[in-house]
């Protein structure tokens, strides 16, 4: 065990299965997400922010470092508890000022994602909320909701922006994130989804809007560090193919690392976003089983959104790892 210079340290003692998750690093697919790396009657040491030794308790508590300074180090009985790694996830919307329970009726009574919108729901009826609330209020909002998620487990969060669509509004979502990470103890990562759907007073215009995005709002986000991804949704509804290629390639002009996409496998995708940026991941609101093997030859991190398929009652789609 290595000695660690920043204290204090931590220990967590009396660990009932303790999972590590050890293996080798990139996505688990099939089988291997089997392999979590379980240890019983189990220890883990932390200093400076970071996890410095972790196993089999008798073993840590053994080591000749521990021994010594036993006196620093803080110590947590977890009681037998399960001790795990923090849940991530990579793709939330904690920036609204008010919830959507006319959707949620209409999702019920079975009206579908395209149908509520044309209707005047989904994505539209928050922008509204969110250009009149402040900043402040914003970021309230966004740590009860980070809050929410850390009581479950959840200590990575991607967090998008999308329902101000203005150039003021996006930016105030974005510093909305900012302001509620640096009150929160995880980690979160800020993206611009200024492409979530074109705005009403752009409706007869999206083109123009599109070249907003590209032209003003990406770069201005990039010089103020406000988002470490850039999104755009390919729907229906939403952006075209063509104008989800606009974004995404003004995003990698601008030398944004990372680009992401949220998309539908009725869109043909695949070729364009693959060519279009070198950090790049996506998110299928629906895949089929061809969509399903072409992610085997790709590197790329995906993720398929099962709960919305359910939760709108689409029709079934493969999802099943491996």
């Amino acid at each position: 065990m290595r000695k660690d210079s920043t204290t204090p340290y931590l220990l967590l003692a009396n660990i009932g299965q303790l999972l590590t998750l050890r293996g080798e690093a990139g996505p688990r697919r099939g089988s291997a997400l089997k392999e979590i790396g379980l240890i019983e009657d189990a220890a883990v040491l932390c200093g400076g922010g970071k996890i410095i030794a972790a196993g089999p308790q008798g073993t840590l508590l053994r080591d000749p470092w521990l021994k010594k300074n036993r006196r620093k180090v803080q110590e947590l009985d977890c009681q037998r508890r399960v001790v795990a790694p923090g849940l991530i996830d990579c793709h939330t919307h904690p920036v609204f000022a008010e919830p959507r329970l006319v959707d949620f009726e209409k999702r019920i009574a079975g009206a579908g994602y395209e149908e509520i919108a044309a209707a005047g729901g989904g994505i539209r009826s928050s922008v509204a909320a969110v250009r009149r609330t402040s900043r402040e209020n914003l970021s309230r909002k966004v740590l009860t909701a980070l809050n929410a998620m850390l009581e479950q487990g959840t200590s990575v969060v991607e967090a998008k922006s999308g329902y101000g669509l203005t150039m003021e509004d996006e930016i105030k979502s974005l510093e909305a994130i900012r302001d509620a990470a640096r009150q929160w103890p995880g980690e979160v990562a800020p993206t611009l989804l200024a492409a979530h759907v074109v705005p009403q007073e752009y409706a007869k215009k999206p083109d123009e809007y599109v070249r907003m995005v590209c032209e003003e709002m990406i770069p201005l986000v990039a010089r103020k560090k406000l988002a470490q991804y850039v999104d755009v949704f390919c729907e229906r509804g939403a952006f075209t193919q063509a104008q989800s290629e606009r974004v995404l390639a003004a995003a990698r002009n601008m030398a944004w690392e990372h680009a992401r996409m949220s998309a539908s496998s009725r869109q043909r995708t695949l070729g364009l976003y693959w060519s279009t940026s070198r950090h790049r991941s996506i998110t299928w609101i629906a895949c089929s089983r061809k969509t399903c093997h072409c992610w085997r030859a790709e590197t790329p991190w995906q993720s398929c959104c099962q709960g919305r398929i359910i939760f709108l009652a689409t029709k079934s789609f493969q999802t099943r790892a491996g």
